[in-house]
């Protein structure tokens, strides 16, 4: 058995495949496998993932028909062979000494589900990155405040961020009906299985592109992420109380995304906030700290 499985689901990536491909076979931790999932590209990816494959044994090979990504992880975890697992798309780069801290916290504490870590963002638009910092739970936040913690600020760590401990993860796998949210939904259910332990390092650089919301995507991704939180907490018991919290929050987050792209959308997620939860402060602190000042400017 291998220490790590590294899941990396790719689709027509011929341009970036390669690059993502040696910041994991680079890491200075060498215990681990890399399963290449191809998506059914039409471009030349199988045959570097073949070529890559030839010039690193721990490199594995699977390919299926085009199914999204969230089928293509499901793919690699049927495959999997390591104690620990994580996930790496094909536009995103591991950091230097990614395992080293998250291995050691997994191996001296069998009872921690995950280690999750910090990450940057490259905008694919001019390159430039930066460092997201988001505020985490305490060290040794009980599973279900964590899992409140993370109903209310939303996804604070990403897939590529995050070991898992491949025995917690089980059976479970990325909800393929879901079109938006996938990765959430997965991280979410992660959260109710166990303890969680953070760690302060940056494990990972996420490219996003430069893509303009529209007002029907808008109101596509916040029903998504609507539905499967309440599906979340339906599924497990937490409760109105817990909906209302987690709503209002949601649509804290909401506003603060839409408020320098559409301002009347940053408006309406703001003010429907109060109503799930009046006692929610960060909704008027966020209406009064942020939304008047920029309409006052």
């Amino acid at each position: 058995m291998v220490s790590v499985s590294v899941i990396s689901p790719v689709y027509n990536a011929e341009a970036t495949l390669e690059q993502m491909v040696e910041t994991i076979v680079s890491q200075s931790f060498e215990d681990l496998e890399l399963i290449l999932v191809d998506d059914g590209s039409t471009d030349g990816t199988h045959d570097l993932t073949q070529d890559l494959s030839r010039r690193d044994p721990r490199i594995r090979l699977l390919q299926k028909e085009n199914g999204g990504a969230g089928s293509a992880r499901n793919l690699g975890l049927e495959h999997a062979k390591g104690k620990y697992v994580t996930f790496l798309d094909a536009d995103d780069e591991f950091l230097p000494n990614r395992f080293e801290a998250h291995i050691q916290r997994l191996e001296s504490a069998p009872n921690l589900v995950a280690v999750y870590g910090r990450f940057r963002v490259r905008d694919q638009s001019d390159g430039q990155t930066f460092h997201v910092n988001n505020p985490f739970p305490a060290e040794g936040t009980a599973p279900a405040d964590f899992v409140n913690f993370m109903l209310r600020a939303g996804m604070f760590y990403r897939l590529d961020s995050a070991t898992y401990r491949m025995e917690s993860v089980g059976s479970l796998r990325f909800d393929t009906k879901l079109k938006l949210g996938q990765d959430f939904k997965f991280i979410l259910e992660m959260a109710s299985r166990g303890l969680h332990a953070p760690d302060n390092g940056y494990c990972a650089t996420l490219t996003r592109g430069h893509e303009s919301i529209t007002r029907r995507r808008a109101r596509h991704m916040y029903s998504s992420e609507k539905a499967l939180i309440s599906e979340f907490i339906r599924n497990h018991g937490l409760g109105v109380a817990a909906k209302c919290r987690s709503m209002s929050h949601q649509h804290v987050r909401f506003s603060k995304r839409y408020q320098s792209k559409m301002t009347g959308k940053a408006w309406s997620h703001a003010l429907r906030a109060i109503p799930w939860n009046p006692l929610n402060i960060s909704a008027y602190k966020h209406i009064l700290g942020e939304l008047v000042l920029q309409r006052s400017s």
